[in-house]
């Protein structure tokens, strides 16, 4: 059986330990996890199109 491809979460908080703690449980449940602290970084990692954006609505650069 053909194993499927892994998501790709992007996970943008600019609270550092709460990013880790997150990307880290994403990984470990088995998805790819991009991770971005402002929302200018969020916007050049979007590019790489992820299936899932968890984001914080309260970014030091621009609203969530």
């Amino acid at each position: 059986m053909a194993e499927l491809p892994r998501a790709t979460v992007l996970c943008v908080d600019d609270d550092v330990i709460s990013r880790q703690v997150f990307a880290l449980w994403l990984r470990h449940a088995g998805y790819f996890v991009l991770e971005a602290a402002t929302g200018n970084e969020a916007l050049q990692l979007a590019r790489q199109q992820p299936d899932l954006v968890v984001l914080d609505v309260n970014l030091p650069d621009v609203s969530g």
